[in-house]
């Protein structure tokens, strides 16, 4: 049964409709003052070893059918060029799945279809959007402000950081949007594009979108379109369109990730939440 996945590393049980997402060859680092841990519910925290040092966190998504597990790598690779952030990886419900036959995978809401039109339905995100503030609040407990505070995902989980990070309104804020420090997008696309409104206060969130120009999975102009649309609503919250508050950065690549794009990621973090 041919199945649609979108992962790093694709399980055994799944195969992939498309060709499965090439491995990256990561340079050979030593993960640095930092240690890595993998809570009941799967997701995976890469931390300062020294608390005092962690001023900044970055909660990073996976794609369908992948688990926090398929990002560690990447995300201890990031850690190294961030020491002072804290990496919190989640694991998405493992839930079925209709554009594969129903099947159950990790999945952060249901897809019923590659097509643009298809994401207008999304079933199962806004349960997702309350995980992800769930998290966001743990970090602002620890006494990290909302402004350095960067979600990040691939895929899927590029969809869910785009989403969570545009719509979504502080807890008790009175409507005030999230003002994260930063939004990462790699091969990703905005959902429910069709009645996208950003939250006071989110609009100029710096965002950077990343995505292979060969990708067969999400098309490469999802995310030319992602843009115009948050773009559009920008410019009518007043924000001028020159200030380039969302970037599209693009790899001759498929429906995966490179060095290059990693090295890229790490660069727009450390801007937006350079070290205290």
């Amino acid at each position: 049964m041919p199945l649609f996945a979108s992962s790093l590393s694709l399980s055994s049980r799944v195969s992939s409709r498309v060709r499965p997402n090439r491995a990256i060859g990561l340079r050979r680092t030593t993960v640095r003052r930092a240690t890595s841990s993998q809570r009941d519910d799967g997701t995976v925290v890469i931390s300062p070893d020294d608390a005092s040092e962690h001023t900044a966190s970055v909660i990073l998504c996976h794609g369908l059918g992948d688990t926090a597990m398929g990002w560690a790598e990447p995300a201890q690779h990031l850690q190294t060029k961030l020491p002072h952030a804290r990496f919190i990886l989640p694991t998405a419900p493992t839930q079925p799945v209709t554009l594969n036959f129903g099947m159950a995978m990790p999945s952060w809401y249901d897809i019923i279809g590659l097509d643009e039109r298809s994401n207008e339905s999304c079933e199962g995100i806004d349960d997702t959007v309350e995980t992800i503030l769930g998290l966001i609040q743990d970090e602002v407990n620890a006494g990290i402000d909302y402004g350095r505070i960067v979600l990040s995902g691939f895929s899927q989980g590029g969809a869910v950081a785009l989403h969570t990070g545009m719509r979504s309104a502080r807890p008790g804020g009175g409507g005030e949007g999230l003002g994260l420090a930063g939004i990462c997008v790699m091969s990703g696309y905005l959902p429910l594009a069709s009645s996208f409104e950003a939250a006071r206060g989110s609009e100029r969130t710096p965002i950077l979108h990343c995505h292979g120009t060969a990708d067969q999975v999400v098309n490469f102009k999802a995310a030319g379109l992602s843009r115009d649309r948050v773009t559009s609503a920008q410019r009518d919250a007043g924000v001028p369109v020159e200030d380039g508050l969302y970037e599209v950065r693009s790899y001759p690549i498929e429906h995966s990730v490179s060095m290059d794009e990693l090295d890229d990621v790490a660069e727009f973090m450390t801007r937006v939440i350079p070290p205290n």
